[in-house]
């Protein structure tokens, strides 16, 4: 199973590059599961809800998280700025 994350990892990087595999990844319902796997070993989140969630339940296990990007900018409208991950 792990030979089969880390090839999914690797073909999830080269999909993220080329439109058309990101389109074909996107519209094939299988194939969409398994990369979405593979890439939820490095992403919070597909939407904000996932990516709060991950960071609560990762905390908790006393990781410590950063929110980057899109997600991070979502964040600091919708929650007070004094609340930190």
């Amino acid at each position: 199973m792990e030979q089969l994350l880390i090839a999914g990892a690797a073909a999830l990087r080269k999909a993220a590059l080329n439109e058309d595999a990101k389109a074909y990844v996107l519209n094939n319902e299988v194939l969409y599961r398994f990369m979405k796997k593979a890439a939820e070993r490095y992403i919070g989140g597909e939407n904000l809800t996932e990516t709060v969630e991950k960071v609560r339940i990762s905390t908790n296990e006393g990781f410590k998280c950063s929110i980057w990007g899109k997600v991070r900018d979502l964040l600091r409208k919708r929650i007070k700025p004094q609340m930190n991950f």
